[in-house]
C-alpha cells in the first residue's frame, strides 16, 4: 500500500470520526452548538484533503481502493460542505424551526457519508486484493536494467527494462505499473516523496521496457523506489532490485582514485586514436561531484558525432567541496591536473599544443585560475558564469593570461553569480590588451529558450548558462581552432 493511501484513508477515518462525534452529539443534546461547527468544519476539511489524495491514484497500483470514497463520496463532500454552512447560519440565527429541520438534514448526510465509506473499504479490499493477488502469475523478475541519459539539466531514466523468467502470458499496459520513491537534491541531504507514472509498456518474449513520464528527479539524487504492478504483484520491484544502471557515453569514461595529499578521483574519457590528441579539461560547479551525469559540460565532447569532428581526450576532476571552497586546497588540485595532462603529454598520448579547460560558476573559475598559473599550458579556454567573487585573486592576476584565448559566457539575470563578474573580466582583459577575449551575455529569452524555464528541477536557474553554451557548436569549433 502507498504512502498517499495510507495518507488518504488516514484523513478519511478521521473526517468520519469528527463527523460522527459531531452529529451525534448535536443529535442527543438536541441542541447545536458552537463546538458542533469544529466537528462539521474540521471533518470537512479532512475529507476534502483525503479525497484530494485519492485523486493521484487514479492511475496507480492502489487504484482499486480509490473506491474508498468514489463518487458517492464526492457527492457526499457537496452535501458535507451544505451541511457546514446550514449549521453555522442556523446558530447564528438560532431559528427553531430551522433547527428542526437541520437536525433531520444531518443525519442524511451522516447516512449520505458512511455508505460510501463502508462499501468502499469492503469493495476496495476486496478489488485490491483480487487485483493483486488473485492474479499474481508464476513469473519471476530475474533482471532490472535502467537505462539513462544525460540530458541537458541531468541525468533521468530513459526506460525501466524487466527480464523475467518466463515469456509474459497476460496483456500488460503503462496503467499498470507505478512508482512512488524518496529522493534528495543539491547541498541537501534531507529526502522528500517523488512519484512516477508510465508512458509506455512494451513486453517482447521475456522482457518488459517501461517507458517513465516526466520522471521529476535527476536519477543520482534517487534514494529508494518501488514500482508496483496492480495487474501482477511478481512484476512489483524495487529500488534494490536494479542489478545494473547504464549510461551511455558517461559509462565509457573510466574514473581512477588519487591517494595523495592533493587527492580526488577524476573520469578521464580516451579517443578511438590514443596518440597525439588534444585534450579538454573540464572542471565542475562546486557541489557538482557526479559531474558526468550533472550536466553535459564533460560528456557533450565525448558524444559519438562529436568525436567524429572533433576526437579528444576528455579529463574531467572531481573535487571535493571542502578542497574546492579553500583557495590553497583548489590550486593543490590545480597543479594534481596539471602532472596528470604532463604525464599524458610524456606518454605521447596527448598534443602538448592542444591543451583545452572549460568549466562552469566554480569550474569557471578554476578555469580562469588554471589558464593564469599556467598561461603557456593552455591552447584556449571557455569560462561559464565564473564565480569570481568566490576567488577574488582571481580578478587580480588577470593580467598574467592576458594572451591565453578565453570566451566568456554568462546570463544577463544570473541568480548565483553577478554578471559584472564576467563583465569585469572582460573589460579588464581588453584592457590590459588581450586580442582574443570573447564574451557572450544571454538574455532571459534565450535561457528559457535553452531550456532554464522549462526543466523540472528547481535547481536550474539562470546561472546555468551551460544549457545554452553546451547545445551550441560555436564555442567547440572556437576552441579546437586554436593551438599553442
Amino acid at each position: 500500500m502507498s504512502q498517499t493511501l495510507i495518507k488518504a484513508i488516514i484523513f478519511i477515518t478521521l473526517a468520519l470520526i469528527l463527523y460522527t462525534v459531531g452529529v451525534w452529539s448535536e443529535r442527543i443534546g438536541k441542541k447545536l452548538k458552537p463546538i458542533h461547527l469544529f466537528f462539521f468544519w474540521a471533518g470537512l476539511l479532512c475529507d476534502g484533503i483525503g479525497t484530494h489524495l485519492m485523486t493521484k491514484l487514479t492511475s496507480t497500483a492502489d487504484a482499486a481502493a480509490v473506491s474508498l470514497h468514489g463518487i458517492t463520496g464526492a457527492i457526499a463532500i457537496v452535501l458535507m460542505l451544505i451541511h457546514a454552512i446550514w449549521a453555522t447560519v442556523v446558530l447564528v440565527k438560532k431559528d427553531e424551526k430551522s433547527m428542526h429541520t437541520f437536525h433531520r438534514f444531518s443525519l442524511f448526510v451522516w447516512v449520505v457519508w458512511l455508505i460510501p465509506y463502508i462499501l468502499g473499504m469492503v469493495m476496495g479490499n476486496s478489488r485490491s486484493n483480487s487485483g493483486q493477488e488473485g492474479t499474481k502469475s508464476n513469473m519471476d523478475i530475474t533482471n532490472v536494467e535502467i537505462v539513462t541519459s544525460v540530458r541537458k539539466t541531468g541525468q533521468y531514466p530513459e526506460k525501466f527494462v524487466i527480464t523475467m523468467s518466463e515469456p509474459a502470458t497476460a496483456s500488460l499496459n503503462a496503467a499498470d505499473f507505478h512508482m512512488e520513491g524518496h529522493a534528495d537534491k543539491w547541498q541537501d541531504t534531507s529526502l522528500h516523496e517523488f512519484a512516477c507514472d508510465f508512458e509506455n509498456a512494451e513486453v517482447v518474449d521475456r522482457t518488459i521496457t517501461l517507458i517513465p513520464k516526466d520522471f521529476p528527479e535527476k536519477f543520482f539524487y534517487v534514494k529508494d523506489f518501488t514500482v508496483t504492478c496492480n495487474s501482477d504483484s511478481n512484476l512489483s520491484f524495487t529500488y534494490e532490485d536494479v542489478q545494473n544502471v547504464v549510461t551511455p557515453v558517461a559509462d565509457s569514461f573510466t574514473t581512477t582514485n588519487m591517494e595523495d595529499d592533493a587527492g580526488f578521483e577524476y573520469h578521464l574519457f580516451t579517443p578511438e586514436t590514443t596518440e597525439n590528441m588534444p585534450i579538454v579539461i573540464v572542471f565542475h560547479g562546486f557541489g557538482d561531484t557526479d559531474n558526468l551525469l550533472t550536466y553535459r559540460t564533460a560528456v557533450e565532447w565525448a558524444e559519438p558525432e562529436n568525436q567524429k569532428v572533433r576526437p579528444c581526450y576528455v579529463l574531467a576532476p572531481v573535487i571535493k567541496d571542502e578542497r574546492y571552497y579553500e583557495a590553497t586546497t583548489r590550486g593543490a588540485a590545480l597543479d594534481k591536473v596539471k602532472a596528470l595532462v604532463d604525464t599524458m603529454v610524456s606518454e605521447g598520448k596527448v598534443d602538448p599544443s592542444r591543451i583545452y579547460v572549460m568549466g562552469n560558476s566554480f569550474g569557471g573559475l578554476s578555469t580562469i585560475e588554471f589558464c593564469e598559473k599556467y598561461p603557456d599550458y593552455v591552447a584556449g579556454a571557455i569560462a561559464l558564469c565564473p564565480a569570481l567573487n568566490y576567488g577574488p585573486a582571481a580578478s587580480t592576476n588577470l593580467e598574467k593570461m592576458k594572451d591565453v584565448p578565453i570566451w566568456f559566457a554568462q546570463a544577463e539575470h544570473d541568480g548565483t553569480i553577478p554578471i559584472t563578474e564576467s563583465r569585469n573580466a572582460y573589460k579588464k582583459l581588453t584592457d590590459l590588451g588581450a586580442t582574443d577575449v570573447h564574451f557572450t551575455e544571454y538574455t532571459d529569452d534565450e535561457m528559457n529558450a535553452a531550456g532554464a524555464e522549462a526543466s523540472n528541477d528547481s535547481t536550474y536557474s539562470y546561472h546555468h548558462v551551460e544549457l545554452a553554451v553546451m547545445e551550441d557548436d560555436a564555442y567547440q569549433e572556437w576552441l579546437f581552432d586554436h593551438k599553442r
